[in-house]
């Protein structure tokens, strides 16, 4: 029997206007999925009928959605969760056997360039105690098993003697990364698990992603509507 896939989306109200393109895309091209969950903040609610909707009294910012991610086993139980982006669109059909590579799930990783090196190589350093050897935040869409969550954050327990949720609220600057440490953390204690693919640029992804800090401009708009219809 195959494993069970759910697409986790977290969104919040900037990013309302991309996640109705996301979804809809998601209903036209995904198949094979169990649930499509999206996480949204309780005091501003959504109307979704096709999805699963979660809310959450958290307050929203940078570090509190990355807390949300790195729990989002407990509102799934499915083998895996899907992370999407509110402002990614697919552009064709997929389904879970796209993230699975001779049945383990793939993670993209990549040479540092300087810039997340900079950003990112002491945040992973910091929170797993080891130097990492890659960057592991390399594609929009990561495929985790559900049992990754708890063993990372028994891991940053254990080893920060603080609460996973705690560990990431209290770093200074914002300066955390929620799937390069997950990645990198399943890097050092469940390598065998996955299927580590190396990116090279020349991947052929079956979605786009615009940044939704950029804002849904008019022109991009009537494209996600082209796509999307």
């Amino acid at each position: 029997m195959p494993p069970t896939v759910d697409i986790v989306i977290k969104s919040y109200p900037p990013d309302y206007g991309w996640l109705a393109y996301c979804l809809k895309s998601i209903a036209k091209c995904a198949s094979g999925f169990n649930d499509v969950i999206v996480m949204l903040p309780r005091s501003a609610p959504l109307n979704l009928t096709l999805e699963k909707t979660v809310y959450l009294d958290t307050p929203e910012g940078y570090l509190q959605q990355q807390v949300a991610k790195l729990n989002a086993d407990l509102h799934t139980g499915a083998d895996y969760v899907l992370h999407v982006d509110s402002d990614m669109v697919f552009t064709r059909s997929f389904s879970p056997k796209d993230f699975f590579h001779a049945g383990k799930p793939i993670w993209s990783i990549g040479p540092f360039d300087p810039e997340s090196k900079k950003a990112w190589y002491h945040v992973m350093a910091k929170c797993l105690q080891e130097c990492p050897p890659y960057e592991f935040m390399r594609k929009c869409a990561v495929l985790v098993p559900r049992d990754l969550y708890a063993k990372l954050r028994e891991f940053i327990e254990q080893t920060h003697c603080i609460s996973m949720d705690a560990y990431v609220m209290s770093q200074p600057g914002h300066e955390f990364s929620e799937y390069n440490c997950l990645g990198f953390y399943a890097w050092l204690k469940h390598r065998d698990r996955f299927h580590w693919q190396e990116i090279n640029g020349k991947e052929d992804w079956p979605w786009i992603q615009h940044w939704s800090w950029g804002g849904l401009t008019p022109e991009i708009r009537q494209k996600l509507e082209e796509i999307t219809k």
